[in-house]
């Protein structure tokens, strides 16, 4: 008997108290990877993220789901590159700090 699809809804907490959250199916049929749902600071809550996997398993068992390509990731990170240096910024400056 083939396991019962399921998801689960993943949140990391960074140290600027930033949630991000994710899901990973299981199940046949469903895609393998972790998916990236958003950040807190873009907007995302829990809720927010639990309409998003559902939305994403009706385009699964529909068959329109296709996943995010790394192109378009790509594309996406070069309209905000600031959005990627803060992190990395704020690591190096927390890091100055502690060395002091």
């Amino acid at each position: 008997m083939p396991r019962k699809p399921t998801a689960r809804i993943r949140e990391h907490i960074d140290r600027d108290h930033v949630v991000s959250y994710s899901v990973r199916f299981r199940g046949r049929g469903y895609p393998a990877e972790t998916i990236p749902l958003g950040r807190s600071d873009e907007g995302i809550n829990r809720a927010r993220a639990e309409h998003e996997v559902r939305l994403i398993a009706s385009q699964v068992v529909s068959g329109t789901w296709s996943p995010t390509r790394r192109d378009e990731l790509l594309a996406e990170h070069e309209r905000e590159p600031e959005r990627l240096l803060d992190p990395i910024r704020k690591a190096l400056d927390r890091e100055a700090r502690r060395r002091r």
